[in-house]
């Protein structure tokens, strides 16, 4: 079995490729929110699709938010580290913070466009790749 070292853990196997589709689903739809977000015509279209992700249930406990966020973990607790230990757990985390970062910014920018007079900076700054 090949270990394969990075940042900073040995990784002796990654998840088959299938885990990481709904990652890349996430990407082309983010992908197309950041270019939606340059015309000023498209927010209201956007603020409802940002609704509906955000929604679903109490809490939004079935929403496409937590959909991705869940498929992210399942795909990180899916690698094998060739060890155990602080480093491991660190890793982990490391490689769940940008999607949380990412679900904290399109919240952002679905309570700047429920504003009535969004403001077009922050808006654009919420959707930078």
């Amino acid at each position: 079995v090949a270990v394969v070292r990075m940042t900073g853990v040995d990784i002796s196997t990654w998840p088959p490729v299938e885990y990481l589709e709904p990652i890349i689903e996430l990407k082309q739809l983010l992908d197309g929110l950041v270019e939606g977000v340059a015309d000023e015509a498209n927010w209201p279209f956007i603020r409802k699709r940002l609704d509906k992700f955000f929604s679903g249930g109490p809490g939004g406990i079935f929403s496409d938010r937590f959909f991705y966020l869940g498929a992210s973990a399942q795909y990180v607790f899916k690698i094998g580290y060739a060890a155990t230990g602080d480093a491991v757990d660190a890793d982990k985390l490391a490689r769940q913070e940008p999607l949380i970062r990412t679900m904290e910014a399109l919240q952002q920018l679905r309570r700047e466009l429920k504003d009535p007079l969004p403001a077009p900076a922050v808006v654009r700054g919420c959707a930078v790749r």
